[in-house]
């Protein structure tokens, strides 16, 4: 009796695991199975078997949502698989868009990276990435119908490094045949204080892009003589030494041989 009461125990656990959802790496949504993104890199999903996702939809379990891959970049996500209408009617390169979104980057010359923009409709909660790049000119025009746009978020890299961003936090309003402006200002390495104040200044007196600016050291202005030892002072320095050491030699062989 109780070796039957035992198994009976045993297959309503095994039922119950078995019932039990597990994320693989397929995950079955409206009589289709796609890929489960398990880690995301630098904008770009990743499947189980550590290949980048380049195109077609995949599921998101850590954030719950459907995203849709072109060439490894986000497309759009969304909270159910669309369809390619449905993609469409609410962003959309065709002629059928309401308005437009320039985009637009702000960074100092030095910076060639790329800029990640993820800009999100508020009442539908669908999102498009586009990027700016050295070769756009950091400028990108988004067509899309009627509705309240913002940026969701931005990120910038260059030769593997991440750069600290700033962008508004405004709510725009997209109507018929209107062209609105959002920014993203990349801000330089390391984001101090010091940093932002003088690259604003850089900015409004337009001195100084020309080359990478490093302002990781300050001058103090009290100091009423400033010497600055370069290149061109040490063989002056050198012949100094030579001199002087030539001099007190000389010293001593006279004062030995006067003894």
């Amino acid at each position: 009796m109780k070796y039957g009461s035992t198994r009976m125990v045993l297959g309503l656990l095994a039922a119950l695991f078995l019932q039990a959802p597990a994320y693989g790496s397929q995950y079955r949504t409206e009589n289709q199975d796609i890929p489960v993104i398990v880690k995301w890199q630098e904008g770009h999903g990743f499947g189980e078997d550590g290949r980048m996702l380049e195109d077609g939809w995949a599921f998101d379990p850590e954030n719950g949502s459907y995203v849709r891959f072109e060439d490894g970049s986000v497309m759009v996500k969304a909270d159910h698989i669309l369809e390619t209408d449905d993609y469409e009617a609410y962003f959309t390169d065709t002629e059928a868009a309401a308005g437009t979104l320039a985009v637009r980057g702000k960074v100092i010359r030095h910076f060639s990276g790329s800029i990640r923009v993820v800009i999100e409709n508020v009442e539908t909660h669908l999102e498009k990435t586009c990027f700016l790049t050295y070769e756009n000119e950091y400028r990108y025009n988004l067509p899309v119908p009627e509705g309240r746009y913002q940026i969701k978020e931005a990120e910038a890299v260059w030769n593997k490094k991440y750069y600290t961003v700033s962008i508004g936090g405004e709510v725009l309003e997209v109507k018929d045949n209107h062209t609105c402006l959002m920014e993203i200002q990349v801000l330089p390495e390391g984001d101090g204080a010091d940093q932002r104040e003088a690259w604003e200044r850089i900015n409004e007196s337009g001195a100084g892009i020309e080359k990478a600016e490093q302002f990781s050291r300050v001058i103090p202005e009290s100091s009423d003589k400033k010497i600055e030892i370069t290149s061109m002072h040490w063989p002056e320095i050198y012949l100094m030494v030579v001199i002087f050491i030539a001099g007190y030699g000389l010293c001593r062989y006279w004062t030995k041989r006067r003894r």
